[in-house]
């Protein structure tokens, strides 16, 4: 069963919003503390008319001065960073999709054009079939993985508060699309889940969900989670037979609850083999309002507004060993 766009969307602003569910231990402290920064207002019939969250998806003030300068230094990194003929090829399709999900074309836009160019350089011709992607902000990439390979099938795992923001923006991009919300006691046999261009599931109920996948990506969202469910993710891609999982995410943060993510502490085998394993050259800074005492520079000159993050971001592509389900 694929259900009509405006049904997915009410059910979770219903769910999540209007009855003030939640997702469980899925749910970290820092998304614990962050929820409350998100806004979703709905409008009569339950659709919401506006949505923002200032901080995932989305570092980029809405200051023009500060746009600009923004798409100039990601513009200059582009032209000196690997992949750029990819990149700047995918810039226009890029910027053509954002105009239709209702965003700006901001430093998360250029970000995620440089990470699917670095996917296709190693994916070659290969076309991934089906697609995860665990904690998407807006639902940029995974609209642009659909514009890219449109005959991919994507499952979208998140919180339900921000997997409304997904369902929202993806559903503005590929409105004719087939649109689907996962649950476990809804009659979602294998074969409607494979043939759904996007599959939206909330991390509470991902459980049910069934393998296998050519392509797991997860960027600046295990950094947020608690230990143990990064843990059951890493579970879950191996029983799930995930082919190339992307992981791209900070070396070490403490978040607000005391809890501790440490990118080599996640549950790697010594028998995983890393395609790539290094600093992420694209997402190490931002450009934001304040200035910090530590950040890009330039033949000595610390560059304008740009700042690190709080410590370095790695990426990793991973063939991931299987393991037998249950």
């Amino acid at each position: 069963m694929v259900e009509g766009n405006d049904t997915i969307i009410r059910d979770l602003y219903r769910r999540y919003y209007a009855e003030g569910r939640t997702d469980g231990h899925a749910v970290s402290s820092h998304w614990r503390d962050f929820i409350q920064n998100l806004e979703v207002t709905p409008g009569r019939d339950g659709i919401p008319v506006s949505l923002g969250g200032f901080g995932f998806g989305d570092l980029q003030s809405n200051a023009v001065l500060l746009e600009t300068f923004t798409l100039m230094a990601a513009a200059a990194g582009i032209l000196t960073g690997p992949n750029r003929r990819t990149s700047l090829r995918l810039i226009p399709t890029a910027r053509k999709l954002v105009r239709k999900m209702e965003l700006r074309f901001s430093q998360d836009a250029l970000r995620q054009v440089r990470t699917l160019a670095f996917l296709r350089q190693h994916l070659g011709n290969a076309m991934p079939k089906r697609v995860l992607i665990i904690g998407d902000g807006y639902g940029l990439l995974s609209s642009l993985l659909k514009t890219v390979y449109p005959r991919a099938d994507l499952t979208l795992i998140d919180i339900g508060q921000v997997l409304l923001f997904q369902a929202v923006h993806c559903q503005r991009a590929f409105p004719d699309s087939q649109h689907f919300l996962f649950t476990p006691t809804a009659s979602s046999t294998e074969s409607s889940l494979r043939h759904a261009d996007f599959t939206y599931c909330t991390a509470s109920e991902y459980g049910g969900l069934n393998g296998p996948f050519d392509l797991a990506i997860n960027i600046a969202s295990m950094q947020e989670m608690a230990p143990s469910v990064v843990a059951e993710y890493f579970r879950l891609m191996r029983r799930w037979k995930v082919s190339l999982f992307y992981c791209c995410n900070r070396e070490h943060k403490k978040l607000v609850g005391g809890e501790i993510s440490d990118f080599h502490s996640y549950p790697w085998r010594p028998t995983d083999i890393h395609l790539v394993d290094e600093l992420c050259p694209w997402h190490q800074w931002f450009v934001g309002r304040s200035v910090q005492t530590d950040g890009p520079r330039v033949w000595r000159f610390r560059v304008p507004f740009s700042n690190y993050f709080d410590g370095p971001i790695r990426h990793r592509l991973t063939r991931l060993e299987h393991e037998n389900p249950d």
